[in-house]
């Protein structure tokens, strides 16, 4: 059971600690900067909508309000369904493409359709809650001016809300993708906000995590899949009760894609990509099954007192969690949040393993 203990213990804090520390030490050792210019290619936004009738027109307003020509800019809306207003505001609105999905076939559906349907030589996607800053696009875009550059994934920033600590896994998130990005690309991109060259985007089955998935095509192409923090857009989060479902439908839909994406498994082949693969995803998508063991493992090992106290700790870290459900103070909430997240990871590897499949989304906000 030491053992047991000792790789578990190892293994949570390698993913927690141990890589976030060692990718941002190889980002300043091995940073391979990005050539970026100013550049105007012709875009098309694409945005996945389903019953969005209480933003989608603050969304449409705020595409308009950016900062890039408007004769470059081609805006396509891609309801997939809906069954509210949201198709009779879109038609209302004016110099908007509205793609009718009927069916509920899922946001990657929509993508494949609407990059289908699109005309720009570059590919934007978004969701109809997310507002973009002012010069979200032109920096967005200031990437492609390097030629290896063939994806780039924007920020998501959450406003300020006591009600979520959904804030705390972006920080890690824009922490790591900042870093692998310097390295050489970083994994997967945000949904909210992202850019590809329309001649590298793939279609994809609707079970896919399209966010996730997509940029390994770019990166098989021989392109870089890098960050861009200064173009951004704003979420208002929701409770994280409330974000735990979608988190489960994440994960489950990421471990279940894993199969498009099989020889980026293997390290001898892809590097230093698939080391990230592993270490940023992989791995902490199962951190619960480590946590567990190191818990279990603990309870045999009672005889040392220094396994007394580490057992105490851990059982006073659940406790917190649990305090956290009714207390937003920091000390309970931000264990309360890493529980929710790993209890959600453990739900969606049930979930593959019976082959539930997710694939139309359900509003969670």
């Amino acid at each position: 059971m030491l053992a047991v203990f000792l790789i578990s213990t190892f293994l949570v804090g390698y993913i927690f600690f141990g890589y976030p520390l060692l990718v941002a030490l190889a980002a300043r050792v091995f940073a391979r900067p990005i050539k970026k210019g100013s550049v105007e290619p012709t875009i098309s936004l694409i945005i996945s909508a389903y019953n969005e009738e209480e933003v989608i027109k603050e969304k449409l307003d705020n595409t308009f309000s950016l900062k890039y020509p408007h004769n470059k800019l081609e805006v396509i809306v891609c309801s997939d369904g809906s069954t509210d207003r949201t198709d009779e505001i879109v038609r209302a609105y004016g110099g908007v493409i509205l793609h009718r999905v009927e069916g509920r076939k899922g946001k990657p559906e929509c993508q494949n359709q609407g990059a289908a349907i699109a005309t720009g030589e570059v590919l934007v996607f978004s969701d109809a809650n997310s507002m973009y800053d002012t010069h979200a696009l032109t920096n967005l875009l200031q990437n492609f001016n390097d030629k290896k550059v063939g994806v780039v994934c924007g920020e998501l920033r959450y406003k300020k809300n006591d009600k979520s600590d959904e804030g705390l896994y972006w920080k890690l998130e824009k922490s790591l993708k900042e870093s692998e990005s310097a390295i050489d690309s970083c994994l997967g991109a945000n949904g909210a906000i992202y850019a590809v060259r329309r001649h590298l985007f793939r279609p994809l089955p609707p079970e896919a995590c399209s966010d996730f998935i997509e940029p390994f095509a770019a990166y098989e192409a021989g392109y870089r899949v890098v960050y861009e923090p200064t173009a951004f857009c704003t979420e208002v989060p929701d409770d994280t009760a409330k974000e735990f479902r979608r988190k489960q439908r994440i994960v489950a839909n990421s471990l279940q894609s894993l199969y498009m994406i099989q020889p980026f498994l293997n390290p001898f082949r892809y590097g230093w990509y698939s080391f990230t693969l592993w270490s940023h995803k992989i791995l902490r998508w199962y951190a619960f099954a480590f946590l567990i063991l190191m818990f279990i493992a603990n309870l045999f090992l009672l005889d040392s007192p220094v396994f007394q106290v580490v057992l105490l700790l851990q059982v006073c870290f659940y406790l917190f969690a649990f305090i956290g459900i009714f207390s937003k103070f920091k000390l309970f909430s931000i264990p309360f949040y890493f529980t929710v997240v790993n209890v959600a990871s453990l739900l969606a590897v049930i979930d593959m393993v019976i082959g539930r499949k997710f694939v139309a989304w359900e509003k969670v906000r």
